[in-house]
């Protein structure tokens, strides 16, 4: 099935390409692969702002009329900030 099990190149194994917590994972085997693992405080924030993510974010949302409430969007939204200001170290 498209989208899960092993991507061409990489070994990513989750649930899907939407699996965030999977997405994570890769990362961090691939940094270690390389043997340039993420300083122990980028580590943590990128597992907690992931977390944060996971919880409040589903691809199910899309097929459903829903009204998130404010900290939950609050949440997000600061986790997608902090991601998209790593990136270039993640």
């Amino acid at each position: 099935m498209p989208g899960h099990g092993r991507s061409n190149s990489l070994d990513f194994v989750g649930q899907g390409t939407h699996d965030l917590a999977s997405w994570r994972s890769l990362l961090i085997g691939e940094r270690l692969r390389r043997g340039v693992p993420y300083p122990a405080g980028v580590r943590k924030s990128f597992d907690a702002e992931v977390n944060r993510l996971q919880v409040n974010w589903s691809p199910d949302l899309r097929y459903y009329t829903n009204r998130p409430r404010r900290a939950e969007v609050r949440v997000t939204l600061g986790a997608v900030r902090w991601l998209i200001l790593h990136a270039r170290v993640l």
